[in-house]
């Protein structure tokens, strides 16, 4: 969980992704090789000229010496690639840029200018060798800026115009956002969690699931084999699990390494594996008895970007995690020594129904300056080292879709797109995700809309042909809405889930109690066909427990329910069965409480509240003239007096 993801792009290091696999008919003839796939990262309208680069994540123009200039991500700069460039007028050239000037002994590595290798017909091709030799060191690690330019600094102003980029990089054998290979088939057992089309199922694929969860991320920071010392409390991971089993949650979402300081995982200082403490394992087993005694489905989230951040680490052990990122080898031996074991000591657990490989990844890129070709190397590799092991599903918790769909206004790009995870694998068809899950906050909602009233195809902007459910959102949900018709309106709109950050209220976002309130009012919305509760006048109070978000009973006998205002939508009514008289309807708004509202209609024991007449009331009453429209309700009240007892209660559609 983040406060806020940065929504104006820093000067450098923009990227734009394409908005998927685009096939160019290529104007210049390729170069021989592997097959070549264009992805068109900027497309002009013929006739616009260089003032209008709308599609550009980043633009400069200097009136004094007309330079404009588009910034793209180095990561499209693979072997055996090439930059094309359409263009009328003067040939552009392309500027490589490093803010150190390191590992670039040609020009000192700041500035330096490349002319394209060929150029015909209109279209200018710089390829991957010549870039290299330009940039005059055997990688681009220390590359910050590849931009494309109307004309060359320092000359006379030119006159170009930029209708199309294009990066053609080596081909791979799975298209763009098709469902992953399979990995070994299961271990049998009917509560394995699987995956067929965009749905996940248990019971060997005959039982569709959705996951109605949370985040239990920790309950003390780094709990498993932390080096801080023993911070694993069963007792208290056994009780929540078994709140959480009772109230109707079945998954959670935990943090199995929290930070690089505190997490079990220990890494030499050039990023390669070094050890793992002695009680992880122990902590983790006892996790897995606890998930598969309360029937809790477990996602496991590996690492965070917290791993690669300073915060108080006094050992600045974050500068391994780093060094790991930067380094092939080191990815691999961090894969071998810690993700390899832990998958194949629990990838016959059905309860690990999941593993995240990390949690909002977005922020390494976008706060710590940790390049997305390597962060996605790592989880790309880890990817494909599970899938061809286990038939645990793989995800990667992003923060929000802006870095998870296509590049489209405040959107830039898919960074978990198949065709590019596999590229940074050697092409490996296992090195991708299994479903999506990403994060959702109230802020994101003005820049990337909000998902719950969305399809995941209209959300994303792309064809989903995987399941997809929500990472995280807030327990207590954005104003206007309620965890309960988050939940309620996934489900309806086809998503596969929603994992509410937190059960244990880690942070403002809620805890347990808007949980539990949360997740009893989806019950509540879902079950409309059943009794919302059925019992006894001796009974009731106990019997409203499993149901209610709260019950009471005052000194005069009252019998008292409350339920969340979802329940009850346009055109819909309560129905309430009772003897003697009948209850009463409150109905609570931003701190006041209305009149009782009569019901709509009395037959034989039978009373009949409807949303129209409860909505005609609310405005008629001169007591609420505070009042505006249902959204500003928050709570309706049913309170039965001494005199009638309530046997049965149904919400109506």
């Amino acid at each position: 969980m983040k406060k806020a993801l940065k929504i104006v792009v820093a000067l450098s290091l923009a990227l734009v992704l394409a908005l998927g696999l685009v096939a160019l008919t290529p104007p210049v003839q390729a170069s021989t090789g592997p097959a070549l796939v264009d992805h068109v990262v900027l497309n002009v309208p013929a006739g616009v000229t260089r003032s209008a680069y709308q599609p550009l994540r980043f633009m400069s123009w200097n009136d004094a010496t007309t330079e404009h200039h588009a910034v793209f991500e180095r990561s499209w700069l693979r072997p055996g690639s090439e930059l094309l460039i359409e263009f009328t007028g003067d040939t552009p050239s392309i500027l490589l840029f490093s803010h150190d000037g390191v590992n670039a002994p040609a020009q000192n590595g700041w500035n330096i200018f490349v002319a394209p290798d060929r150029v015909a017909n209109g279209v200018a091709a710089f390829g991957y060798d010549s870039i290299l030799a330009a940039w005059g060191a055997q990688t681009f690690v220390h590359l910050d800026e590849l931009s494309v330019l109307t004309r060359v600094w320092g000359n006379a102003p030119g006159s170009v115009t930029v209708r199309r980029v294009t990066f053609r990089t080596p081909a791979v054998d799975v298209p763009n956002n098709t469902p992953p290979p399979p990995g070994p088939s299961p271990t049998p057992d009917a509560r394995r969690v699987t995956i067929s089309g965009t749905n996940f199922y248990v019971n060997f694929g005959q039982e569709e699931i959705f996951f109605v969860g949370g985040n239990t991320p920790w309950n003390n920071f780094n709990d498993f084999g932390s080096q801080w010392g023993n911070r694993f409390e069963y007792e208290w991971w056994d009780d929540h699990f078994r709140q959480l089993n009772e109230m109707g949650v079945n998954s959670t979402r935990v943090w199995i390494t929290c930070d690089a300081w505190g997490g079990a995982v220990i890494l030499n200082r050039d990023g390669t594996f070094n050890s793992i403490t002695p009680s992880f394992f122990d902590d983790v087993d006892a996790l897995f008895r606890i998930a598969e005694r309360h029937e809790i489905y477990i996602m496991a989230t590996m690492m965070s970007f917290d791993h690669v951040r300073q915060n108080a680490d006094p050992h600045r052990s974050y500068l391994n995690w780093r060094a790991m990122l930067r380094c092939t080898d080191a990815i691999n031996s961090v894969i071998n020594g810690y993700i390899i074991p832990f998958v194949d000591r629990y990838k016959h657990n059905p309860f690990l129904w999941s593993i995240d490989l990390c949690n909002e990844p977005d922020w390494m890129y976008e706060e710590d300056g940790v390049p997305w070709e390597n962060i996605m190397e790592f989880m790309a590799r880890s990817a494909a080292a599970i899938r061809q092991r286990s038939d645990v599903p793989v995800t990667v918790g992003m923060a929000s879709v802006k870095y998870h769909g296509p590049a489209n206004g405040d959107r830039v790009g898919n960074m978990l797109d198949d065709a590019f995870m596999i590229s940074l694998a050697d092409g490996n068809p296992y090195a991708v995700v299994d479903f999506y899950s990403p994060h959702h906050y109230a802020w994101m909602t003005p820049w990337f809309n909000r998902p719950f009233e969305m399809t995941p195809e209209d959300f994303f902007g792309m064809p989903i042909r995987r399941p997809v459910l929500i990472g995280e959102a807030p327990a207590l949900s954005e104003t206007g809405s309620t965890l309960a018709l988050d939940y309620y309106n996934l489900l309806q709109n086809g998503w596969t889930g929603l994992l509410a950050w937190s059960t244990n209220g880690v942070d403002t976002s809620g805890g347990f109690n808007e949980v539990q309130e949360g997740v009893l009012g989806f019950f509540a919305m879902i079950n409309n066909s059943t009794p919302i509760w059925a019992g006894s006048r001796a009974t009731s109070l106990d019997m409203w427990a499993n149901h209610l978000s709260e019950r009471n009973a005052d000194e005069a006998g009252l019998g008292f329910a409350e339920f969340d205002r979802h329940a009850l939508n346009a055109g819909g009514s309560i129905r309430i069965e009772h003897t003697g008289a009948a209850p009463n309807l409150i109905v609570r708004y931003w701190g006041y409480t209305s009149q009782p509202i009569p019901p709509s209609s009395i037959s034989n024991g039978v009373a009949v509240y409807t949303y129209a007449d409860i909505v005609a009331v609310m405005r008629s009453a001169s007591v609420n003239a505070s009042w505006a429209n249902w959204t500003d309700v928050f709570a309706l009240h049913l309170v039965s007096s001494a005199a009638g007892t309530v046997t049965r209660i149904d919400f109506l559609q």
